[in-house]
């Protein structure tokens, strides 16, 4: 058996811990991220059967104020996946910073910001299906219960995002450090 990098032949990294085993870790995630997947599908699946029980009057043109509506929740959805996005990269510039890479204070916060910036994306997404779900049965309103979880959800885990990350933004520059002693 060949050690591994930063490991012992005897299975122990060079500082003397126990290197976790890499199987155990991709399993691991694909259990989870499998799990995660059922939950979203089942969740969608939900939802778009609730919306199917709103009867609503079926239009083939919309008006100058649904044009207008329509165009103003597209453009915040934009705004909201771009920013969302954008909000991820900055976590990335600022993890692979010497700083925040020994915080694990700042790394928890990293990861809880991306996490709501992720489910802030998916949201959009699932906001912009809806649309496409709307238009499809003919009708307008941006207020169905079908179409508002994903515009509500998608906003409020944007803004928990961000709260998140400013404050991983100012444990990494003030070099704050949990109280953890593992860290």
């Amino acid at each position: 058996m060949t050690p591994v990098l930063n490991e012992t032949t005897d299975g122990r990294g060079v500082d003397g811990r126990a290197v976790s085993h890499p199987r155990r870790f991709i399993w691991s995630f694909l259990l989870a991220a499998s799990c995660v997947g059922l939950a979203v599908f089942g969740l969608q699946t939900y939802m778009y059967q609730q919306g199917r029980h709103y009867i609503e009057v079926q239009q083939t043109v919309l008006s100058d104020l649904q044009d207008k509506e329509l165009t103003a929740y597209l453009d915040m959805n934009r705004l909201l996946t771009t920013l969302s996005t954008t909000m991820l990269g900055a976590i990335g510039f600022l993890m692979n910073s010497r700083e925040s890479a020994s915080s694990s204070l700042a790394l928890k916060l990293a990861f809880g910001s991306a996490l709501c910036v992720g489910v802030s994306i998916y949201c959009s997404y699932e906001a912009h299906e809806d649309i496409l779900w709307m238009l499809e049965g003919q009708f307008f309103d941006l207020n169905n219960p079908q179409m508002l979880w994903s515009r509500i959800t998608a906003f409020y885990a944007f803004l928990l995002g961000g709260m998140l990350f400013l404050l991983f933004v100012a444990a990494t520059l003030t070099g704050v450090r949990s109280h953890d002693p593992k860290a």
